[in-house]
């Protein structure tokens, strides 16, 4: 099939973002692990601790959600069911995405050849590699869907097609749709603006600027409506809220933020962005820069006056779908809070890219190069980066445990491995808390993961809850121990285990 074919097929782009993810996730239906926030919601299934975290996090329905979900499992092998569900979500809501998104560049005229790479990109986004890998994110897919959705139907409020008796659906839709988003999962609620940010970029008539102002008026007051309707929730229930929920006093520090990490790693399209690397800061200040001064070199060429509106605009529009997390004290730019924002970077280049190239022929082979190049990157993000140094820790692990735990009495200590564990072994860099990093680094993991394991090896959860276990961050911190507290412990130096 030609790009031309691609070009000219309703449903080719569509599926070609879900054979992307089918790819990317081929291990996803053998591999066994257990990430992180994985081992403890397992663990707590049935404990209401699963409900009460994501509860004060103002995500009742990821709450409920999640609830139901763990409490189904019982084994650590049947996590990859919740991971499944999250692929199935996904491969009904990254299609939506291209069409939708194919829709709004169709209106915004830009070049419909980018939908190719963009199709592979969206299918092979880092952040849906985590929503997909990691259950603790399995209903994720749910809220980035209603986000576009509650966007798509604001476009129509006032669109003059639709008929002015119609008007008020459009608007509940919109409303709605919003709501259930933030109530899942708030960064997600960012997409509401990709179609406004599209024809923004476009360069539309005054019509679609029109338009992208009431929507911001809108995605703003949907907002408020969110915060409000927490605050019920959370009087209602007579629990306090997590600090992740607190508002920023800093508006300036989380500009200086944004500019820093998020925006960097939006405009590095599925390439993962090490804020220490060299690479990385050349690329993100490269192509920034390279796109700032192309926005001069359109044509009709711009005056300085427009050319400066456009790129404060697009800038202030990256920013406001990036606003459930800029509005938060936390700041912490996670691939997970970055779907939107990222999509928007890579309209946004991808768009520049093609204006460079104004030959046909030259603009396919550039679509097919930029997509077979986004096509490995997912892959490689997702299973060297990801599935296959967990489930190399994983089957160690529990290895070690049948192996040796009849003989600990019941007591082990467990020195955790270094963060960067997977670097010295797979050559991988760690990516925030997601990529890269060993699921037992982290000092809440050992605890529930080892008590699950034993309650699967021994069939006794009596004995796994009696477990006596002490979790210390390395090898240098047993010296910290009183004398003899270790004589009579299994130790498992999970480090040493991974060599």
């Amino acid at each position: 099939m030609t790009p031309q074919s691609l070009l000219n097929s309703k449903w080719s782009f569509p599926l070609l973002c879900a054979a992307t993810l089918l790819l990317s996730f081929h291990q996803l239906f053998t591999a066994e692990y257990a990430f992180t926030d994985e081992a403890f919601q397992l663990w707590h299934n049935h404990d209401r601790t699963n409900f009460n975290g994501f509860f004060v996090q103002g995500r009742p329905i990821t709450a409920l959600l999640l609830e139901k979900l763990y409490g189904s499992i019982d084994r650590i092998d049947s996590l990859k069911w919740l991971r499944l569900f999250s692929l199935g979500g996904w491969l009904i809501t990254a299609p939506v995405y291209v069409a939708v998104l194919a829709h709004f560049i169709r209106i915004a005229q830009l070049p419909r050849i980018l939908l190719l790479p963009l199709s592979v990109l969206i299918g092979g986004s880092a952040s849906v590699a985590i929503y997909i890998g990691w259950a603790a994110c399995a209903e994720v897919f749910i809220a980035c869907l209603t986000g576009l959705l509650s966007g798509y139907c604001m476009f129509y409020i006032y669109h003059p097609d639709t008929p002015v008796k119609f008007r008020g659906y459009w608007a509940l839709g919109a409303i709605v749709a919003g709501l259930i988003s933030l109530l899942t999962y708030q960064s997600a609620f960012g997409a509401f603006l990709l179609p406004f940010f599209i024809l923004f970029i476009g360069r539309q008539s005054s019509q679609y600027r029109t338009a992208t102002w009431r929507a911001i008026v809108m995605y703003g007051l949907i907002h408020i409506a969110y915060f409000v309707i927490f605050k019920k929730l959370i009087s209602a229930y007579g629990i306090e809220a997590s600090d992740r929920t607190l508002l920023t006093r800093e508006p300036l520090r989380k500009i200086g933020f944004f500019f820093s990490t998020p925006l960097a790693q939006a405009l590095s399209f599925n390439f993962l962005y090490n804020v220490k690397g060299l690479f990385s800061q050349l690329f993100y200040y490269g192509m920034l820069t390279i796109w700032a001064v192309s926005v001069f070199a359109g044509k009709p060429r711009p005056s300085l006056k427009a050319g400066l509106g456009h790129i404060l605009g697009v800038l202030v529009l990256m920013g406001l779908i990036f606003l459930p997390v800029l509005v938060s004290r936390e700041n912490f730019a996670s691939y997970r809070t970055m779907f939107a924002l990222n999509i928007a970077g890579s309209v946004l280049l991808l768009n520049m890219l093609f204006s460079f190239v104004r030959h046909a022929g030259r603009q396919q082979w550039l679509a097919l190069v930029t997509a077979f190049l986004f096509l490995v990157t997912a892959w490689y993000n997702t299973n060297n980066n990801f599935i296959s140094p967990l489930a190399n820790e994983y089957q160690r692990l529990s290895t070690f445990l049948r192996d040796n735990y009849p003989k600990s009495n019941g007591r082990i200590l467990v020195v955790r491995p270094p963060e960067a564990a997977f670097t010295a072994l797979y050559g991988v860099k760690v990516y925030r808390d997601e990529f890269g990093m060993p699921s037992t680094y982290k000092g809440w993991t050992p605890d529930p993961l080892i008590r699950q394991l034993v309650d699967e090896l021994t069939g006794r959860y009596d004995a796994a809850v009696g477990l006596f276990l002490i979790n210390v961050k390395d090898q240098e911190a047993l010296k910290d121990l009183p004398p003899g507290t270790f004589d009579d412990l299994l130790l498992l130096d999970i480090g040493a285990l991974l060599q």
